[in-house]
């Protein structure tokens, strides 16, 4: 007669086979919502991955594009969804740790939501429109104090890390820079190009080609060493302004109560994709470093952001409306 041990073993095994076999047969899409319009920087990562991920998961992997409210409707879309893993938003850290502090009131409660993995980082850089005599960051600080009601910045959405370098930047000078905000990366790139606002400050991807061919300039970059990308173009350190300094990271989110064999499967095949080496190249050749960092490390990278934005959001007393 078999005893109760060993039921209870055979049970746990035949249930450890079904959910195998379960997840073997489960088809379902996912979705990756990305908070911003197709052709921007996060978009792009998102793509290059997805169809890798689609391979490895054995499921259908889209992307969808929930542009507005600076990428609020992507994670609002996540803690609104269904918690088994196939919704995950791909975001900068800014919406997970300064609006929070920023807006009184947001459309998702970032403590139901769990970061999983990061897929790159990247750097920012500040760009100049050939309508504006400048050429370097020490001439457009110039300019900016001599034309103090023409010295705007374009940002790609209020509250994200751009918008804090252009405080942090005219804090530091002196000078009175003015943002304006705009939905997203491709559409402040157009009217940077058209001359509507004089300067903008992105992703640095967002404007590596537009400045080789000489429709921008772009003045410098936010990195500890100077971009691949823009070997002519110094650091914001060389240019004297090195609490300029920062990189950050997209990283994917899920709704808290995700169980941990999606979240982890999910994170598993991200770590493998981001070290293919045709991902690898496409994401370095567009300014992007791929980067898998999860659990303890992805923790650590959130309250280092949090640290240096909150406390510029206190000092300043800055708030934005929701």
């Amino acid at each position: 007669m078999t005893d109760r041990r060993t039921f209870i073993r055979t049970g746990v095994a035949a249930g450890a086979v079904l959910t195998t076999r379960a997840r073997a047969q489960d088809r379902r899409p996912i979705a990756i919502v990305v908070g911003f319009p197709p052709g921007g920087s996060p978009d792009f990562v998102a793509r290059t991955l997805a169809e890798k991920l689609a391979t490895r998961l054995g499921r259908p992997v889209i992307v969808e594009n929930r542009a507005g409210a600076g990428g609020q409707l992507a994670l609002a879309a996540v803690h609104n969804g269904p918690a088994d893993g196939t919704v995950y938003a791909l975001t900068p850290p800014g919406m997970l740790v300064t609006y929070p502090t920023l807006f009184p009131k947001l459309p998702y409660d970032v403590s139901r939501l769990d970061p999983v993995i990061t897929a790159c980082s990247f750097e920012f850089a500040i760009a100049a429109s050939n309508g504006t005599p400048v050429r370097t960051l020490p001439e457009m600080l110039a300019w900016a104090k001599a034309n103090p009601g023409k010295a705007s910045y374009g940002i790609p959405a209020a509250g994200t890390s751009p918008h804090f370098i252009g405080m942090l930047l005219a804090r530091t000078a002196g000078v009175d820079l003015q943002s304006v905000a705009y939905r997203g990366g491709p559409p402040m790139v157009a009217d940077l190009l058209g001359g509507q606002i004089p300067l903008a400050i992105n992703v640095a991807s967002n404007f590596v080609e537009q400045h080789r061919a000489g429709r921008l300039r772009v003045l410098a970059t936010t990195g500890e060493k100077r971009s691949p990308l823009l070997q002519d173009v110094p650091t914001v350190a060389e240019a004297g302004m090195k609490s300029l300094q920062v990189d950050e990271w997209y990283a994917f989110v899920a709704r808290s109560g995700t169980p941990k064999t999606e979240t982890s499967a999910f994170a598993a095949a991200v770590r493998e994709v981001v070290e293919l080496r045709d991902v690898r190249t496409a994401l370095l050749a567009s300014g992007h470093v791929p980067m898998a960092v999860s659990g303890d490390a992805l923790t650590r990278e959130i309250e280092a952001s949090t640290r240096r934005w909150t406390g510029l959001i206190r000092d300043t007393g800055f708030k934005l409306e929701s």
